[in-house]
């Protein structure tokens, strides 16, 4: 989702605490950088940024890459205006002063390759999603330390939860309320997937049932069934 609207101060004291975790991670490793490519680990970095383009994908359009001494959206060039505009830094966002920008063209992925060799004078990587595509240059994975930093809530954190599952508690309750024993799954799922993302939430799965086919699945992906 769209988190713009929470208060933008709080957004940056959440993104220095992380990037001080960060760097603490890279002394105690040694490591000269760190990487971070997942949508999940992403969106922690940035207080709530998304680098999402296809919903089911585990990576996005662009990576969070810290050091010692800077912290980088790499990203590309046909990427880079909406990130800097909606998701990362914008005019009087706070995190322009946190993240800069390293772009390049999607179609030569060597650039940014060698920019991330730059700025780490080849040193040592560790990444939530290590490569293996640099034998040169081998990424390791992070340290347990890091994912428990992540498994842990900040308040800012727990606000953001609470007001998404309050979003996602309105669109349910609006759909349910509104069924017809007549709808079919396939109508009951489109006004739920409907319904969360006129509240800016992006549906990853969604599973519907009616009468016959709840008891027997699990997981019931959504039919022409009616609900019954």
């Amino acid at each position: 989702m769209n988190i713009l609207g929470f208060e933008q101060a709080q957004r940056q004291q959440e993104c220095q605490q992380k990037l001080e975790w960060l760097r603490t991670c890279l002394r105690e490793t040694g490591a000269a950088g760190i990487r971070l490519r997942g949508t999940d680990w992403f969106a922690w970095a940035t207080a709530g940024g998304s680098n999402t383009v296809l919903l089911t994908a585990e990576t996005g359009v662009a990576e969070v890459l810290v050091t010692a001494q800077g912290a980088w959206i790499l990203t590309d060039t046909i990427e880079a205006q909406r990130l800097q505009d909606e998701e990362v830094p914008s005019p009087g966002d706070v995190a322009q002063d946190i993240f800069d920008f390293s772009v390049s063209p999607w179609a030569e992925p060597a650039q940014r390759e060698s920019f991330v060799q730059a700025v780490t004078a080849g040193g040592k990587i560790l990444s939530d999603r290590p490569s293996r595509s640099s034998p040169e240059h081998p990424e390791s994975t992070l340290p347990a330390s890091l994912i428990q930093h992540k498994r842990t809530l900040l308040p800012s954190e727990r606000d953001r939860y609470r007001y998404v599952g309050r979003l996602a508690s309105e669109a349910m309750t609006e759909v349910l309320s509104q069924a017809k024993p007549d709808w079919s799954e396939y109508q009951l799922a489109g006004a739920g997937a409907a319904a969360l993302w006129k509240r800016g939430l992006h549906p990853a799965l969604t599973l519907a049932a009616g009468e016959r086919r709840l008891p027997t699945y699990r997981h019931p992906t959504a039919t022409q069934a009616p609900l019954g």
